[in-house]
């Protein structure tokens, strides 16, 4: 699965932090669970480095955390 899949999806990511985290098939348009982030926060900011997904601040638990989340 490219990571060009993810990244429209940032904001879903930021808003489902402590849910199971979906992500879209590339095949299919089916939705896959993935496993969660480990703190659950609103208003992050989410970049890609790399190929990998960095979740970084927001309000909440955890809100001076960085979080990396690997497709």
């Amino acid at each position: 699965m490219g990571l060009k899949s993810f990244l429209p999806y940032g904001l879903l990511l930021a808003l489902l932090m402590s849910f199971p985290l979906r992500v879209l098939a590339q095949s299919g348009g089916w939705w896959v669970v993935r496993a969660p982030m480990t703190s659950s926060r609103t208003e992050v900011a989410v970049v890609e480095v790399g190929g990998k997904l960095y979740v970084v601040g927001g309000f909440g638990q955890g809100g001076d955390l960085v979080e990396e989340y690997d497709p």
